[in-house]
């Protein structure tokens, strides 16, 4: 695949597209919880800056795991909207 270049070019393509998957993976994120933030019914604030800090997490190999587990949340939040929360709080007390 890399024919004709050096070990050390061979290394600087490989690191430029390790870089460049940690990018679009940053980007998927973002997308994803800007989504789910504008679906939920919580009312959360400052909606953008909050789904761009989870696609920064996004970015990093060993943040990925926090953005994962705040995209679950935010998932959390749109599957449980306010009413059924206070249901199911009503119905346990």
């Amino acid at each position: 695949m890399f024919d004709g270049l050096t070990e050390s070019e061979v290394k600087l393509v490989n690191t430029a597209i390790l870089w460049g998957l940690g990018v679009a993976r940053g980007i998927m994120y973002f997308l994803v919880a800007l989504t789910l933030i504008s679906m939920n019914t919580y009312g959360v604030d400052h909606a953008f800056f909050l789904a761009f800090v989870i696609g920064l997490l996004g970015v990093g190999s060993a943040t990925t795991r926090v953005s994962l587990i705040a995209i679950v949340a935010l998932l959390a939040m749109v599957i449980l909207p306010v009413p059924a929360v206070e249901m199911i709080r009503h119905a346990i007390s």
